[in-house]
């Protein structure tokens, strides 16, 4: 069976006056159910563990509508595993949903990137969505170096971010959807799908 992890933020909260953050669940619905329904295994970590806080301002669509309503999926996000608690080698592909809270913990979060490097390193499926894409901030590689140096990434909305992703070295394209190798970005949420397609395509999967 191919299963796959997905890493989320553990942040609920940013910024000085304490505002409502945490993971995208327009993209999460839209990769999760659309591997699940292919009959893949997911498995949620967070670099705390517990519950996986969702962004109150994500798109709702009708994945979010049953997400929502799936007393699994709700028990699964709301006790995550710790990222300390999973490995590489347990799974065919890695998905980073994004959100904004991704920007207070995933974007530092070595744990998140060495888990990420060492999948890239075999081959398999990095899957990065908008604010996903921080984790390659902190990714190097074995002499230490950007990993992203000289790869394709596509920018995402946030300008910091997609301008940081570019003093790592990446090759920082405008919207749509990209594939370099192992690593497929999305630039925001609504290209979930597109970026669920490439990855079917990597996996072999349909």
């Amino acid at each position: 069976m191919t299963r796959i992890l997905f890493v989320l933020t553990s942040v609920a909260r940013r910024g000085d006056q304490g505002r409502l953050t945490g993971f995208d669940r327009e993209s999460f619905a839209a990769l999760y159910y659309g591997l699940l329904d292919l009959g893949a295994e997911a498995v949620i970590a967070t670099p705390a563990g517990g519950p996986a806080p969702a962004d109150p301002d994500s798109e709702e669509t009708a994945l979010c509508a049953r997400l929502r309503a799936d007393p699994r999926a709700r028990a699964e996000l709301a006790d995550t595993l710790t990222l300390e608690a999973v490995f590489a080698s347990d799974f065919d592909a890695v998905v980073f949903p994004g959100g904004p809270g991704a920007l207070c913990d995933l974007a530092s979060d070595r744990r998140a990137a060495t888990l990420a490097a060492q999948m890239a390193g075999r081959g398999a499926p990095l899957v990065m969505v908008g604010e996903g894409a921080s984790t390659l901030l902190a990714m190097t590689d074995a002499a230490g170096r950007p990993w992203l140096a000289g790869r394709a990434v596509a920018a995402p909305a946030d300008a910091s971010l997609a301008a940081a992703l570019a003093e790592r070295g990446g090759a920082v394209a405008r919207g749509g959807t990209v594939t370099d190798g192992p690593l497929i970005t999305a630039a925001e949420p609504g290209l979930a799908p597109a970026a669920l397609s490439a990855l079917r395509r990597s996996l072999g999967i349909d």
